[in-house]
Formats: C-alpha cells, sequence, structure tokens
C-alpha cells in the first residue's frame, strides 16, 4: 500500500488529484488525518473544509464540520488573505451570507493591489449583494469580475444565469459566449448561449 505524502505541499497536491478524480472520500481521510496532525497549519484546515463540500450539501454533520474547518484556518491566519477569501467564499457555499461578508471585509483589509483572488473576491461581492436584494449593485459587481476576468467560469456563468432570470436574454447569451470561449464543453454556459438564437 502507497504510503500518503508527509509534508504539507504534496498533501495539498494529492488532495488536489484526488479531488479531480472524483474520490472524495479518499480524499477527505487524507485531509482529515492531515489536518488532525498539523493542527496549526491554515492551509491543511482550509482544504479540509473544502474536502468535506461533497457531503455538506445533504449532511448537516459534515457542513458543520466543513464549516468549523473554515473558521480554523481563519483563527490560526487571521491576516492571510488568501485563507480569508477561500473561507469566505467557502461559508458563502456553505450558506452563511453573513459570516461570508465579515470573513470578505477582513480579506479586503489584509490584501493589497496584486491579490491574487481580486476578481474572485469582487465576483463573491456581487454574489452577496444579489443575495441581499440589491440588484443594481450586485450587478456592478459581478460585472466588474467578469471583465477583469473573463477566464474564470463562474464568473460568466453567475452573470449570464443573472441576466437570464431578470428576463435580458440578449445579454445572458452574449456574456455566455464570451465565457464559451474558454470553456466550450460547459452545458449550462451552451443552454444560455442559446437562449436568444
Amino acid at each position: 500500500m502507497e504510503q500518503p505524502p508527509q509534508d504539507s505541499d504534496a498533501i495539498l497536491d494529492e488532495s488536489l488529484r484526488l479531488s479531480r478524480a472524483g474520490e472524495d472520500e479518499a480524499n477527505e481521510r487524507l485531509m482529515r488525518a492531515a489536518a488532525e496532525a498539523n493542527p496549526e497549519d491554515a492551509q491543511l484546515a482550509m482544504r479540509m473544509a473544502e474536502a468535506l463540500t461533497y457531503r455538506a450539501a445533504n449532511d448537516a454533520d459534515a457542513q458543520s464540520e466543513s464549516y468549523a474547518w473554515a473558521l480554523r484556518a481563519r483563527t490560526v491566519s487571521p491576516e492571510d488573505p488568501h485563507i480569508l477569501f477561500r473561507a469566505a467564499a467557502h461559508v458563502f457555499f456553505l450558506g452563511d451570507v453573513e459570516d461570508s461578508r465579515e470573513l470578505l471585509r477582513e480579506t479586503f483589509a489584509h490584501c493589497d493591489e496584486d491579490f491574487i483572488f481580486a476578481a474572485d473576491a469582487v465576483h463573491l461581492v456581487g454574489r452577496q449583494l444579489l443575495w441581499r436584494g440589491e440588484k443594481t449593485r450586485g450587478e456592478e459587481a459581478l460585472v466588474a469580475a467578469f471583465d477583469e476576468a473573463p477566464e474564470t467560469t463562474g464568473h460568466g456563468r453567475v452573470l449570464a444565469e443573472f441576466y437570464e432570470g431578470e428576463g435580458r436574454l440578449q445579454e445572458a447569451a452574449r456574456v455566455a459566449q464570451q465565457t464559451l470561449e474558454h470553456f466550450p464543453g460547459d452545458e449550462v454556459l451552451q443552454r444560455l448561449a442559446a437562449i436568444d438564437a
């Protein structure tokens, strides 16, 4: 039997490989062992939170545990904008918009102008604003994120779906078509690109 990797970078690489291969249970086992053995490693804690995603949608215990690991990562690295952003996005996915907003505020307080997740953070602001019913400001943030990083599939998909929901079908199709240039096999984008045909 092959031994699991020991250093954090190798563990994270193996976790990514397992996740991409759809080996969710093996990924969860790997990350649980690593995160529990290294309680002061924020990267491992955050990856453990993300490794539980496959169960969190239908399992309240997994959702609570995933949330706890994300907050653990934040506690370990309270000034690391990368960890803070990932925690904000993850907590939003789990449905806690208010905690996500607070984590995103902390992210912005600790990032600089070269922050690698800047467009993603603006996108998350847009999603949070839409959730709160602030459509105009939410749309502005989604458009800004899409303009900054159109190659990020989620940016185009969410913006196109927003336009579709608003009955703005030409705009939905335009955004979907632009995003399909980067992700030609995405079925949601294909459907949205064809709605104005």
